[in-house]
């Protein structure tokens, strides 16, 4: 924001590459419903939508009201396009959480009783997998966690 602000020339790794944007509020929504949910042994993985580094600074701009350049710089060593929040792997012991947007993924081995929540029968989840490059919903949610 402050090199948007100055005129300062953004460095973007990659214009292909998605990262997942949680606000601060989604991010207590998340701890509290897993905290309501949990049993014990089981990973909450949010559902949330990702997008692209070029629409992330285009919704800046936009709010901003001022043109933004960019240098593309490329890939760090062992820095990835996508993130995996949730792998295939793991599908077979992942279920939706009811009325908040989580997914329990329970350990594959226990004796522990869980919930009657429905299968998730979703595709794996990679930031790659759930873009969404509306920059109107962005600047929303930027602005959102602003706030916060």
């Amino acid at each position: 924001m402050d090199k948007i602000k100055k005129g300062e020339t953004i460095n973007v790794t990659s214009e292909e590459m998605t990262r997942f944007l949680f606000t601060l509020s989604d991010a207590v929504d998340a701890v509290l419903g897993a905290l309501e949910h949990s049993k014990g042994g089981e990973v909450f993985v949010p559902q949330i939508n990702s997008y692209t580094l070029p629409s992330c600074i285009k919704a800046l701009s936009r709010i901003l009201k001022v043109e933004v350049d960019t240098n593309i710089v490329g890939l760090r060593p062992g820095e990835k396009l996508h993130e995996d929040m949730l792998a295939k792997t793991e599908l077979p012991f992942t279920y939706k959480v009811p009325d908040i947007n989580l997914l329990q993924i329970r350990p594959q081995y226990t004796n522990k009783t869980y919930q009657d929540f429905e299968k998730y029968d979703g595709p794996e989840f990679n930031s790659a997998l759930w873009v969404d490059d509306n920059s109107v919903t962005l600047g929303f949610l930027i602005l959102r966690g602003l706030d916060d």
